[in-house]
């Protein structure tokens, strides 16, 4: 008797892709689409846990593990079911160097340009920054999640907007609308979503490695960069097999 799709979809691992929220699932999704052969999830972590002053560097790993432990119930997935963890995050400027940062008293939130974050207070944004980069730290050590599960930490500099859209101070209402934009733009068209983040405009060259080394470096976290396009690249390969 012949197998079922769904008795095959259940046979093979699945590579969780999370990222921080609704846009960046709205827009990121179609990698669900173009390579439903390598049942990829794409899931959100309700935010940046990296920015969060509720998670620490010393529980990011049990607060991400505790992530996927609620997609496990949710899926009904065992953990072998699961064959990677893709972890996206933004860089948010955080490694740059406090002289960069600026006191403008009249902005409420921060504000980032390619040479400065702006903020009403300076020690908030060092105290954010040095908090994210430890936590950052960590994640990039990590191998493994849920005691077996295969790991690897993404960036977007200075964030998603900023890739996708050239933007890097989106209000929060127009980010759902610029995602469902990138989406219907690339929906039919999966060397063209593939090219976009392996182009000029935003890809941080290199291997895995050489790209986190890059981004920490001077003002590049401010900068227009991913290194998504790592991941991308290995599924195109994996397809053409």
């Amino acid at each position: 008797m012949a197998i079922t799709k769904t008795k095959e979809t259940l046979k093979r691992k699945v590579v969780i892709l999370l990222v921080e929220g609704k846009s960046d699932k709205t827009a990121l999704n179609l990698i669900e689409k173009f390579y439903t052969s390598k049942n990829i999830k794409v899931y959100t972590t309700g935010g940046d846990i990296t920015s969060n002053f509720l998670i620490t560097y010393n529980n990011c790993v049990k607060k991400l593990t505790e992530k996927i432990k609620e997609i496990r119930d949710d899926k009904k997935l065992d953990r072998n079911d699961i064959y990677e963890i893709i972890h996206l995050i933004d860089t948010d400027g955080a490694f740059i160097s406090d002289e960069f940062i600026e006191i403008d008293k009249s902005i409420k939130d921060f504000h980032y340009t390619l040479d400065f974050i702006k903020a009403n207070n300076k020690d908030k944004v060092i105290k954010r920054n040095n908090e994210k980069i430890s936590k950052i730290k960590v994640l990039l050590e990590t191998t493994k999640i849920d005691r077996s599960i295969k790991y690897r930490l993404f960036f977007m500099s200075c964030n998603l907007d900023h890739v996708l859209f050239d933007e890097m101070n989106l209000k929060d209402e127009d980010k759902v609308p610029k995602a469902f934009e990138f989406r219907k733009k690339y929906q039919k068209d999966r060397e063209g979503f593939i090219n976009f983040f392996n182009s000029k405009e935003c890809k941080a060259y290199g291997t895995y490695s050489e790209t986190w080394s890059f981004i920490k470096k001077e003002k590049n976290s401010l900068h227009r960069y991913n290194n998504l396009w790592i991941f991308l690249e290995e599924l195109e390969k994996d397809n053409q097999n």
